[in-house]
């Protein structure tokens, strides 16, 4: 809970306050405030935190999460929203199962570490999406560099020890409720200063250091609850590297692919009728495995969040429409088996084999046809495409064996 303090009556607007001892404790953040430098965090290191914020969201129905901040070094935690009945709402307990928490740094680094259960015990992970070298690029909370303007009202929080004033930008429905040493009428937020996540903490603007207190929109509201120092840290050494064990196993797999091809393309007999359906085979594998290489190089040279080309280049390591493709090619392979096995015995069942691959042929025509457009409508969208060709892939293959 918060400190058993009383809270002094809210600040006149324009006038500055001192506060009492814990107010002004609240509003330290010397990170934001100009007196310590950011920290370039690493994925595996000793994170700890200063402070311990609680806060409500409500998006439909409503939940609590926990934020932690360090207020020196620049980062926020924040582990998994639970309902209000539970507990362990701030515990960081990384060996139990399905442990999450998020670590963002003011400078762009942005971690997310899990634990999951294996048949040989627990596994750690953490993500980067490249953020440790490709750094995010951090916003303010409330909106970059436009005019704060006071608006009439006022809210109490932590069991009315603080008390936080209404600001709104104009032309936008979010209203602020801001805690700082005084209340203006116009406020300007300075830009990349900012330290919270879901719309919830410090700002720096130009009348000084501001802890944004609640958030309210028309379809989002999130409001801090509680808040107390702390000193927790959060040891991620174990955590191994997801992005490098991905990146190890997919060259692996890449030599394993090129070692088959050159077997399969060893396997094509001159005179065999189908030679020609094999080698578009042989063919478009090689071409694949070009381009995943150039995939799994691109995918290192952008963060994950914000560069478009590594977006495209991690998801284009699983593309259904490749998939698709390459089974285009083995479905005219069957097909020129079935017809070859129709001409020599006339058989019944190898006819109606061909029928069903001449229609599943046209199914994924079809279905390589859509994907493409896909990806020509969502150019900048590579997560929606994505996700949209995999339900195309998963309709056309539905059903599909044709033996």
């Amino acid at each position: 809970m918060c400190l058993q303090v009383t809270l002094a009556q809210p600040p006149p607007p324009d006038t500055v306050w001192g506060g009492t001892p814990w107010q002004r404790a609240i509003l330290d953040a010397p990170v934001i405030s100009g007196q310590s430098q950011a920290v370039n965090i690493v994925p595996n290191g000793n994170h700890c935190f200063d402070k311990q914020v609680k806060i409500k969201i409500t998006k439909g129905s409503e939940y609590e999460q926990c934020l932690f901040f360090n207020t020196t070094d620049g980062y926020v935690g924040y582990l998994q929203p639970l309902d209000g009945a539970s507990g362990g709402l701030c515990d960081i307990k990384p060996d139990t199962e399905d442990f999450t928490v998020f670590i963002i740094g003011l400078k762009g680094n942005v971690y997310t570490y899990r634990t999951t259960e294996s048949r040989g015990g627990f596994q750690y992970t953490v993500s980067t999406g490249n953020t440790q070298t490709h750094q995010y690029n951090m916003n303010t909370s409330v909106g970059g560099t436009a005019q704060l303007r006071r608006k009439t009202g006022s809210r109490s929080y932590c069991n009315n020890r603080i008390s936080a004033q209404a600001y709104k930008y104009d032309n936008k429905p979010e209203v602020y409720y801001l805690f700082g040493g005084s209340y203006p009428p116009v406020i300007n937020v300075s830009s990349n200063k900012y330290l919270g996540n879901f719309g919830i903490g410090y700002n720096y603007t130009d009348k000084g250091l501001y802890l944004c207190m609640e958030l309210v929109s028309d379809l989002f509201s999130a409001k801090i609850m509680d808040v107390k120092d702390v000193n927790t840290c959060f040891n991620s050494q174990p955590f191994q590297h997801l992005e490098s064990r991905m990146t190890n196993n997919r060259t692996a797999e890449l030599q394993k692919e090129r070692d088959k091809i050159a077997r399969y393309r060893a396997g094509i007999r001159a005179g065999d009728e189908c030679a020609a359906a094999m080698e578009n085979i042989a063919v478009f594998r090689t071409a694949q495995l070009q381009i995943q290489e150039e995939n799994l190089e691109k995918m290192q040279q952008g963060n994950t969040y914000q560069n478009l080309e590594a977006q495209k280049a991690t998801l284009g390591m699983m593309d259904p429409l490749f998939v698709v493709q390459g089974n285009i090619l083995d479905i005219h392979l069957s097909i020129c088996r079935t017809e070859i096995a129709v001409r020599r015995n006339n058989s019944g069942s190898a006819a109606d084999k061909l029928g069903c691959l001449r229609t599943q042929l046209a199914r994924l025509h079809t279905a390589e046809t859509q994907m493409s457009a896909l990806d020509a409508r969502y150019s900048t969208e590579p997560g929606r495409a994505f996700a949209e060709k995999s339900r195309i892939y998963l309709d056309v293959m539905r059903g599909s064996s044709c033996n």
